[in-house]
């Protein structure tokens, strides 16, 4: 099984923007046509129903004071710079949280301010196509609202919006806090199943390298397989600091009991954590196993080398022997001597070949 990272591994090798002053809105993922279109979703829920619309603006988002229900906006496009500028300055954000939005290179944390918590993610699924996505996601916990920046449109969070829109479960008679909960324990989720699909790609390459000859494409399979789970604990150890820091700090805006629900996420996160220790050493076996393999390939190749060489070694002799430039050899002088050290070289080789065979060396 190949798993492709060629969509993530881009993210992490491009630039960072410098020498610009802190807080400087500038976009550094990939600019196209997916990350330069913004759009803006409206979902409403709460006791008073449900509703979802597409937004022109993102100042006719903000909620009013009498607003009485729970607003997730899910912002997407982040190549739009002045759209995401105009949601900062919409919603009061600092210019720093602003930055980290744009930021692809932004490693997973948590800022914790007098009026919101702002996160940052990065979550990683199973593309339909069967290869490894990435997303870098920003959330924003405000007072009845939390807001979602996607790099490009996706729908990772249809799930949670189906279950808003079918009432299953308590997400749609909960706060803003128990949403932003749930937004993470679907990263989450998303973790285990690409964790699982690595755990099947791993053990397939050990079948494949422990029933046939390793060969380069194994090599570079290995490399690929290390290189995803590289970046998968890159995205999931820092969430172990951001969970443990909603487990115990008092967040602004929080109104449920969450602390039972983040103990139990925290929990999910170090399950993920260990398998990727563990894939980690086995990655490190598997590469053991390959060079075994090569080594055995090689020591087999010059197993056979030296027995040519072995057999050849008397023919050798014997032609030299006979090649010598002295004037009187007996053997020279017989009618059939040519044959003679024909068939005894024949005769030397086939018994060497047969010594050989019966010490299991060939």
């Amino acid at each position: 099984m190949n798993i492709s990272i060629a969509n993530i591994t881009s993210q992490f090798r491009r630039k960072r923007s410098t020498g610009l002053p802190p807080g400087t809105p500038v976009f550094t993922g990939e600019k196209t046509p997916e990350t330069a279109i913004s759009s803006i979703t409206v979902i409403d829920f709460g006791d008073g129903g449900f509703s979802e619309k597409e937004a022109v603006s993102i100042e006719e988002c903000i909620p009013g004071t009498s607003f009485d229900m729970t607003r997730w906006i899910l912002v997407s496009g982040l190549g739009d710079v002045e759209n995401i500028q105009r949601a900062g300055n919409a919603f009061n954000l600092h210019p720093l949280i602003t930055e980290d939005i744009l930021d692809m290179h932004q490693s997973p944390k948590i800022d914790i301010y007098s009026d919101i918590a702002f996160t940052v993610l990065k979550s990683l699924y199973m593309a339909p196509d069967g290869g490894l996505a990435s997303e870098h996601l920003s959330i924003i916990l405000g007072r009845n609202y939390v807001i979602t920046f996607l790099e490009k449109k996706s729908s990772i969070f249809d799930p949670l919006i189906n279950r808003i829109k079918s009432n299953s479960g308590r997400l749609r008679r909960e706060k803003a806090d128990y949403l932003l909960y749930t937004i993470i324990d679907c990263v989450v989720d998303n973790y285990f199943e690409v964790t699982d699909r690595l755990d099947e790609a791993l053990e397939e390459m050990e079948d494949c390298l422990s029933s046939s000859k390793a060969t380069i494409t194994h090599l570079r399979s290995i490399h690929n397989l290390r290189h995803t789970v590289t970046i998968l604990r890159k995205s999931v150890r820092p969430l172990i600091h951001i969970v443990n820091e909603l487990k115990h700090e008092e967040l602004p805006n929080m109104q449920t009991n969450l602390t039972i629900y983040f103990k139990d996420l925290y929990d999910h996160i170090f399950q993920v954590v260990e398998t990727i220790e563990v894939q980690r050493d086995m990655i490190t076996v598997l590469l053991d196993l390959y060079l075994s393999s090569i080594n055995n390939q090689i020591n087999k190749i010059m197993q056979f080398l030296t027995l040519i060489g072995t057999i050849f070694l008397p023919l050798t002799f014997i032609t030299s022997l006979y090649g010598m430039n002295f004037e009187y050899m007996p053997e020279l002088k017989w009618h059939y001597g040519y044959f003679y050290a024909l068939a005894l070289m024949g005769v030397t080789a086939v018994a060497m070949a047969v010594y050989f065979k019966r010490k299991r060396w060939i």
